[in-house]
């Protein structure tokens, strides 16, 4: 009887059906589970899509980047002689551009204008006023949302961010510089002419209550 049964599949294997010339999948053929339609690349389709238990499609990780709210990068990013276009209109306290997450030295309202410095070993954002005693240390970002003292928040380095409280409404044909004001964290259309004021460009009105940020190291003293 093993004899029988070793000549069976000595045949069986000379005979060529244990390696047959074509075995790939047959484009009709289930072989990913339930819920699958007949598709023409089976196999490509199961190494690129992930699936659940029951052989059901996953929904892809990642459509676009929109989808990524936390996208981070694994290199340098090569723009590849492109720009990077930002919105020609924003909605009230919509910001964009370039920023950085830091953390407050004080109680931040959003859309301050704000200068960072070292306190106690460690580097807080604080809001800017042109006659203040750290008028001399400049300000550098606009925060984004209202951030309480010790906590941590979104700064606006550059880019251009929307505020309707600022009331920045220039007549026709008017200067559109946006100057840091006297008072902690505001904005004015008009330089500071109190002497001891520093006059600081912060950036250019470009739209309803929309500041282009234009933050440098100049300033002049009244």
């Amino acid at each position: 009887m093993k004899k029988l049964a070793l000549l069976t599949a000595l045949f069986f294997l000379l005979s060529g059906n244990a390696f047959a010339a074509n075995q790939t999948i047959a484009a009709t053929e289930e072989m990913v589970g339930s819920g699958h339609p007949t598709k023409t690349d089976t196999l490509n389709r199961l190494v690129l899509v992930d699936h659940n238990t029951d052989g059901t499609h996953k929904t892809l990780s990642l459509q676009n980047i929109v989808e990524d709210t936390t996208p981070q990068l694994g290199g340098n990013l090569d723009t590849n002689k492109k720009l990077i276009l930002l919105n020609a209109t924003l909605n009230d306290h919509e910001a964009e551009g370039r920023a950085v997450t830091g953390t407050a030295g004080e109680d931040l309202a959003q859309s301050d204008i704000v200068y960072k410095k070292l306190n106690g070993g460690a580097w807080k954002w604080y809001k800017y006023d042109a006659n203040g005693t750290y008028k001399l240390i400049l300000p550098s970002g606009i925060a984004t949302a209202a951030i309480t003292s010790g906590n941590s928040g979104i700064i606006l380095l550059s880019g251009q961010m929307r505020d309707d409280t600022w009331a920045l409404s220039p007549s026709a044909d008017t200067a559109v510089t946006v100057y840091a004001s006297g008072t902690a964290g505001g904005v004015t259309l008009t330089a500071p002419s109190t002497a001891g004021d520093e006059v600081i460009v912060v950036g250019l009105l470009v739209g309803g209550n929309t500041i282009q940020t234009a933050f440098g190291y100049a300033w002049v003293e009244k």
